[in-house]
C-alpha cells in the first residue's frame, strides 16, 4: 500500500501541475489572440493525464482506506500521506464540480 500511496501523491502533484498548465495555456491564447492549436508537449500531456486522473485515484484510495479502517486492519501508510490525499481530494472536488 505504500507504493500506491506514493503514486497517489505523484498524481496529486501532477494535478497541481495540470492546473498551472491550464492557466498558462489560456493566458498564452489570450495574449496571442489566435485560435491556433497549442504545441504538442509530451511531458505536459503526461502531467495533464495523471493530474486529471488523480481525482479517481484519490477516491479509490480513500475508499480503500475507509474499508481497511472499518474492518480494523492495518494499512501501513503514513498519516501525512493520508492527510495530503484527503486535502487534495477536497480541492479536486471543488475544482472539478464547482
Amino acid at each position: 500500500m505504500r507504493i500506491v500511496s506514493k503514486f497517489i501523491f505523484i498524481c496529486n502533484a501532477c494535478f497541481v501541475g495540470a492546473v498551472c498548465l491550464r492557466y498558462v495555456a489560456f493566458n498564452k491564447i489570450n495574449l496571442t489572440k489566435s485560435n491556433e492549436a497549442l504545441d504538442f508537449n509530451p511531458f505536459g500531456s503526461s502531467i495533464v493525464v495523471l493530474g486529471y486522473a488523480a481525482i479517481l485515484m484519490n477516491f479509490l484510495f480513500l475508499l480503500t482506506f475507509l474499508f481497511y479502517k472499518t474492518f480494523k486492519k492495518n494499512m501501513d501508510v503514513s498519516s501525512w500521506l493520508m492527510l495530503t490525499s484527503f486535502l487534495f481530494f477536497i480541492a479536486q472536488i471543488i475544482y472539478f464540480f464547482f
